[in-house]
């Protein structure tokens, strides 16, 4: 075998797709340490990411790590029974929490996906009373970008903004100390 291998540390479970894709790219913004060594896997309700963190936390050899989306916070309240969940930022889905912040300048939201200001302006107003499991659809379809494009573009301007930022350093450097606990 060639190259160097790396171990599996372990698994991050999230809720979903866009959970998934969202919780990559604070890991690779904040220089999350284990990156090579650790899986984020969406894998359905927070319960079920719940029960399958306590399934893994069995091994003596990977560790798993609970990261529910940020509208759950109220839900898990006390119900979490000391299992450890973690939040992604912010208090609503990880869609609205990354586009609202965006919609703040969509100006610089339509020169990173190629539009002009006032279609921008246009296309985020229809986002607007739109469910938001179909926002990043809806906005990749207008833009002619791919959703993980627009998801993306819309952390980078959400992640600038300080409190944001300190938010995902603090989710980062929670997920290190439970997943490279065997470094």
């Amino acid at each position: 075998m060639l190259g160097v291998e790396s171990p599996l540390r372990g698994i991050i479970f999230v809720e979903d797709e866009v959970a998934r894709e969202l919780l990559r790219l604070i890991l690779s913004a904040h220089g999350f340490t284990g990156g090579n060594e650790v899986e984020v896997i969406d894998i359905g309700s927070w319960n079920d990411v719940l029960i399958a963190a306590d399934g893994i936390n069995r091994s003596e050899r990977i560790r798993g790590v609970a990261v529910v989306d940020g509208d759950q916070r109220e839900n898990l309240n006390g119900r979490d029974k000391g299992r450890g969940a973690l939040f992604l930022p912010g208090n609503l889905p990880p869609e609205q929490v990354v586009i609202r912040s965006a919609v703040l300048y969509p100006n610089e939201l339509a020169e990173m996906l190629g539009r002009s200001q006032s279609s921008m302006s246009v296309y985020l107003a229809e986002l607007v009373g739109m469910d938001h499991h179909r926002w990043l659809e809806t906005l990749a379809r207008r833009t002619g970008n791919d959703w993980r494009y627009c998801l993306w573009s819309a952390f980078t301007i959400w992640n600038k903004l300080s409190e944001n930022h300190a938010e995902a350093e603090i989710l980062v450097r929670e997920i290190e100390k439970r997943v490279c606990w065997l470094a």
